[in-house]
């Protein structure tokens, strides 16, 4: 990866990691099982090093919200959408959803 996309990448880590954080601030009352998710964000996001690089955490992160939407819709659809735009990190392609967050959960 060239120093280039290396920082492409990271430019879309903060994004997606924003728009996770924006979908569980906005949500969590109505959703309690977020705060797990924002517990998993504050443990694992701080600091990526060089040998576990932006999309190693992004995969992390969609395999811990994989196995908390075994159980919670409202988990298995932010996973669902937070996934897509991994993919299209991955893929270098315009990002799935166009939302400021991932999900709103009707009051």
């Amino acid at each position: 990866m060239t120093a280039l996309e290396e920082e492409d990448l990271k430019m879309k880590y903060g994004i997606i990691v924003s728009k996770l954080r924006d979908a569980i601030a906005k949500n969590k009352a109505a959703c309690p099982q977020l705060n797990l998710v924002s517990v998993y964000l504050d443990r694992t996001q701080t600091e990526v090093d060089v040998e576990e690089g932006h999309l190693q955490k992004l995969e992390a992160l969609c395999a811990y919200l994989a196995r908390l939407g075994a159980t919670c819709y409202v988990t298995r659809h932010l996973h669902y959408n937070l996934c897509a735009d991994v993919e299209s990190a991955r893929n270098n392609s315009a990002f799935f959803n166009q939302l400021k967050n991932y999900i709103e959960v009707p009051e």
